[in-house]
């Protein structure tokens, strides 16, 4: 007769499963999954095999393992089950608590009693919780000993979960150091700006799969930020301006100054919404350039509203390549205002010379010529010395204009000099007009935006007359300041005809007339027309760089 020994309580049994002597299944599980995450497989599937093999183990009917936050959806596993199927069927279940295991027992009702089945352990190494191992669907409900065995299953998976991120992060930060090293490369070897700024769009835009990218920079004086680089559904649209506290208002430099932006936010700040055009924008992350206490700029990548969030231990690296990218741009400007500086010093140096040496000479010379008038008899030869000092008189105008265009500002914005010489060559360059431009006095150092505006138009004005009118071969423009600015076009054409319009000539006048000055339009001799426009400077003093 055999005796059947008595049955252990279910707890019991399951504990010595659990721990069971050395050798046993879920030793050996504990093993393989330890093996798993040291062969350096890839996260997805060493987590697959973890779970496989707890539920084996356990008798569970399905398992997964769910990420922390909504930004690494793509990191959660499921076995048994699909990801709608475990959102249905664990929507009611309250979230495991940091640290702890959680057991849910069976209810009445088949659907609820699987539902609430359920056994979860945190995934984490040390204080750091990457997300929870949970099986569900076991008849009779989980013992200790599943919750033991799962425990140290979770051991493992949160090592390969860490493995995982440091690898994450090394990778980003070769690419990083990597989109560094090209804009580096590039503003060294002199690309511009405008160009770097577009390639650093270009190649955040990649580095975190985003849809969006932008590059800002603070305005002097301005509480907004231009756009200067674009990529993404931003490219090639007309540069915007955003509000700045929109942007860099809740930056803590604790956190390496990274704002973290949801759709809310992006919603609210309706410049993004115009730069994305038609996309739904759901989340963004914006680090600052040039530093966390003041900084010169920021640099904006942002997903689709259907797309996960940027994970955050992503950022970490994004803003440590600002901060390079930032000390970058300051070395780059920094060598090229040195280089301005040496070009404006040289300017200086030969606008001296000019004025020392090769001006007084030129003087000596006609103070020679006149003395020599003096004791000459021949009318002819006489003649001959009168031209030969208008002549000087004309080249020394022209080295003092020279002079005054070696002070002018460098490296900004054109000045008027080149503006209406750019008119005159644009009007004229299809033509068979030969077009002269003569400039004398300080033109770009001493006429006002204002009257610098006027100008342009009188220019534009008489020129295309004479290029859709006078028939002319020649045209000369003569622009002179002296107390006053004169603007002098003379062409070598048939004379104003009768019958063209004279709007212009109208509008010439009124803009004459508010600038306090004239306008008078003659014949000139032999043949052609002479418009002079005439206008105060009223004392306007030299403009000076900022």
């Amino acid at each position: 007769m055999s005796v059947t020994p008595p049955t252990p309580p279910a707890d019991q049994a399951e504990v010595s499963v659990g721990t069971g002597r050395s050798g046993g299944p879920a030793d050996r599980a504990l093993v393989e999954a330890v093996l798993a995450v040291a062969a350096g497989a890839d996260l997805e599937s060493t987590l697959r095999q973890i779970l496989r093999s707890a539920l084996e183990l356990v008798g569970a009917d399905c398992g997964a393992f769910t990420a922390a936050g909504a930004d690494r959806p793509g990191d959660s596993v499921y076995v048994g089950i699909d990801a709608p199927g475990w959102h249905r069927l664990t929507h009611s279940v309250p979230p495991v608590p940091v640290g702890k295991a959680t057991r849910h027992p069976g209810t009445e009702d088949d659907e609820s009693r699987q539902a609430a089945s359920m056994l979860a352990v945190p995934v984490g190494v040390r204080a750091e919780v990457y997300g929870s191992l949970t099986l569900v669907g076991k008849s009779g409900g989980f013992t200790r000993g599943d919750e033991e065995l799962l425990t140290g299953l979770a051991s493992a998976a949160g090592i390969a979960v860490a493995d995982a991120r440091l690898v994450e992060e090394e990778r980003d930060q070769r690419r990083w150091a990597a989109v560094e090293g090209e804009i580096t490369t590039e503003l060294i070897a002199g690309a511009c700006t405008e160009d770097a700024f577009d390639l650093l769009a270009r190649r955040s835009l990649e580095s975190t799969e985003a849809d969006l990218a932008l590059v800002l920079l603070t305005e002097r004086d301005s509480p907004t930020l231009m756009v200067v680089g674009a990529a993404g559904a931003a490219a090639g649209r007309p540069a915007e301006r955003v509000d700045r506290a929109a942007l860099l208002s809740t930056a803590e430099p604790a956190s390496g100054g990274a704002t973290v932006l949801g759709a809310a936010d992006l919603a609210a700040t309706t410049a993004l919404g115009r730069i994305a055009g038609g996309l739904s924008l759901g989340s963004a992350v914006v680090v600052p350039l040039g530093g966390v206490v003041e900084p010169t700029g920021a640099l904006l990548v942002a997903r689709a509203a259907r797309r996960a969030p940027l994970p955050v231990g992503r950022i970490p690296a994004m803003a440590a390549f600002a901060d390079q990218v930032s000390l970058t741009l300051q070395l780059v400007e920094r060598q090229r205002t040195r280089r301005e500086l040496d070009l404006l010093a040289d300017r200086e140096r030969i606008a001296r010379e000019l004025h020392d040496q090769v001006i007084q000479r030129l003087f000596a010379i006609g103070l020679a010529l006149q003395r020599t008038v003096a004791r000459n008899a021949d009318p002819l030869v006489s003649e001959r010395i009168h031209e030969v000092l208008d002549a000087l008189d004309e080249t020394v105008r022209e080295i003092r204009t020279s002079i005054f265009d070696l002070h002018a500002e460098a490296g900004g914005e054109a000045g008027p000099r080149r503006r209406l010489a750019d008119v005159v060559s644009e009007l004229t360059r299809d033509t068979t007009l030969s077009a002269v431009v003569r400039t004398s006095g300080p033109v770009d150092a001493l006429v006002p935006a204002a009257l610098a505006g006027h100008a342009e138009a009188v220019v534009r004005e008489a020129v295309t007359n004479v290029v859709r009118h006078a028939e002319a071969r020649r045209v000369t423009v003569t622009v002179e300041v002296t107390d006053h600015l004169l603007i002098d076009v003379l062409d070598d054409g048939i004379g104003l005809p009768d019958d063209v319009a004279r709007s212009g000539l109208r509008n010439l006048a009124e803009r004459a007339t508010e600038a306090g000055g004239s306008l008078v339009v003659a014949a000139a001799r032999p043949h052609g027309t002479r418009l002079s426009w005439r206008a105060p400077l009223r004392g306007a003093a030299p403009r000076r760089r900022d």
